[in-house]
């Protein structure tokens, strides 16, 4: 299969791998040109994008006209709780705070509620940070940004929520997996040094039994599935010592796909964090993506990293057929995400569905059962 694929197929095969982060600023004349050169898998939407909804799914209708119709971008934002929010967006409790009402109910409206106004903005795909255990309180990493401390309430949970955000109509990367709930906080570094990612000190049944649990419950086969996973930047010694989760074949191949099943796709965040570049050189960390069966790498707001990524992911599939028949799942894995969440989902909310009184409704009924 390898040695019959022509350039071109590789470079669709490379440009199909990358996650554009935009800058703040949105779109601009390079970005542009970078766009239609590549022909990227998808784009990200700053954390903080400085526009209304209505200049949003502007923004979102103009990064589809970059791109071929035959493979429309995946457009793909963070959302919610009290981390990452756009321009306009319901002032949402922190999940801890939603954990606590303890309403399955309410849990799975907020997630159609976070479904609708990412629709609103024309997002097709939320990055949902949400699976995370608690299990070390202050001197864990996680914080209130995560539903709880016990693994199966926390599994009934993110089912809930995701499947309130697949019934609003936007697909779900269910994330940061294996989940960063027993992670501690870094320690500090001396001058010069490079910073370890954070690691999860779990055995492998342990990791299965707690960590996972709520990815494997979001992940549940089904009209409401998450359908993708999003890694998170950690490490899991017990799986593979020093290679972060992106990376991790025993990780992801081993215990997401094979064992939980997942056959949808697997997105990698921070493939260009610093900590990654300073011990993995550009080619390694490709190669190893890659066979860890990661679909989409999500890239920085610069034009350099990606065109070397794409070039890197290109030499790859040329010099090694296992690399061009791998790159070749990876495309089908995305051409069946497209076909069961872009083809059908019912039509966008309107604007004013972003910030309104029913949502605004949930959130304070959330905050007055939950505060602690």
């Amino acid at each position: 299969m390898g040695e019959a694929t022509s350039l071109a197929d590789r470079k669709r095969r490379a440009g199909q791998r990358l996650l554009l982060t935009l800058p703040a600023h949105g779109l601009d004349d390079d970005l542009r040109a970078l766009a239609g050169e590549l022909q990227p898998g998808g784009f990200v939407l700053p954390a903080a994008a400085a526009q209304e909804t209505e200049q949003l799914w502007e923004l979102g209708r103009e990064l589809r006209s970059l791109v071929s119709d035959a493979r429309p971008p995946v457009v793909a934002a963070r959302h919610g709780g009290a981390g990452a929010r756009l321009l306009g967006a319901t002032d949402w409790p922190p999940l801890r705070w939603v954990g606590n009402v303890g309403d399955l109910r309410q849990t799975e409206a907020l997630g159609a509620a976070w479904g609708a106004e990412l629709r609103a903005w024309g997002v097709d795909l939320w990055l949902a940070e949400v699976a995370d255990v608690d299990q070390l309180g202050r001197d864990g990493v996680v914080g209130e940004e995560a539903f709880g401390g016990g693994p199966r309430e926390v599994a009934r949970q993110v089912a809930a929520l995701v499947r309130g955000a697949r019934g609003a109509g936007v697909g779900v990367a269910l994330g940061p997996f294996p989940g960063r709930g027993g992670c501690r906080a870094p320690e500090p570094v001396a001058e010069g040094a490079v910073a370890r990612l954070p690691w999860v000190d779990k055995e492998r049944e342990e990791l299965w039994h707690e960590d996972l649990l709520p990815f494997r419950a979001g992940l549940e086969p089904g009209a409401a599935a998450a359908r993708a996973v999003l890694l998170g930047l950690v490490e899991v010694p017990a799986l593979e010592e020093g290679v972060p989760a992106c990376m991790n074949g025993a990780l992801v191949r081993g215990q997401l796909r094979e064992r939980a099943g997942h056959t949808g796709l697997v997105l990698a965040a921070g493939f260009e964090d610093a900590r990654l570049r300073a011990r993995h050189p550009l080619e390694a960390r490709a190669s190893a993506v890659t066979e860890a069966t990661v679909d989409l790498v999500e890239l920085p707001a610069d034009l350099h990293a990606a065109v070397d990524a794409f070039e890197a992911f290109v030499r790859l599939q040329e010099e090694d057929p296992a690399q061009d028949d791998l790159a070749e799942d990876s495309e089908r894995r995305l051409r069946r995400w497209r076909e069961a969440v872009l083809l059908r989902r019912p039509p966008p909310p309107p604007p004013g569905t972003v910030g309104g009184m029913a949502h605004k409704h949930l959130a304070l009924g959330l905050v007055g059962r939950g505060r602690p």
